[in-house]
């Protein structure tokens, strides 16, 4: 299982939760420490609790399913967007836990 960070454009950012950023970047690692590996199980679902209660996240995925809760009772919004040259972006939001995502316009076509 992913974190939702990883779908979150503004994973790292000042805004992202501490915890949450934290993981975003590498630390350097004195003789003798233990490598920090990614969170797993429950550390991973306390980190997911609060990427979904953020109110900054910014989710961009690759499938027509709710990020946060897996739902495929999705529907479109009128929001999109392009990033810098890249694709354009279609808001879509969760019928069930309301959360807003985007889709790229070359994941939409596949």
């Amino acid at each position: 299982m992913k974190g939702l960070m990883h779908a979150c454009r503004n994973w790292g950012d000042i805004d992202c939760h501490s915890n949450v950023r934290e993981l975003k970047y590498a630390k350097k690692i004195g003789e003798g420490e233990k490598v920090s590996t990614s969170p797993i199980g429950k550390e991973l679902e306390g980190l997911n609790e609060i990427c979904k209660q953020c109110e900054y996240r910014f989710f961009i995925v690759n499938e027509k399913k709710c990020p946060a809760c897996k739902i495929l009772d999705i529907e479109e919004t009128d929001e999109s967007h392009k990033i810098q040259g890249k694709d354009w972006h279609f808001g879509f939001k969760c019928n069930d836990c309301g959360t807003k995502f985007w889709i790229s316009e070359t994941d939409l076509k596949s």
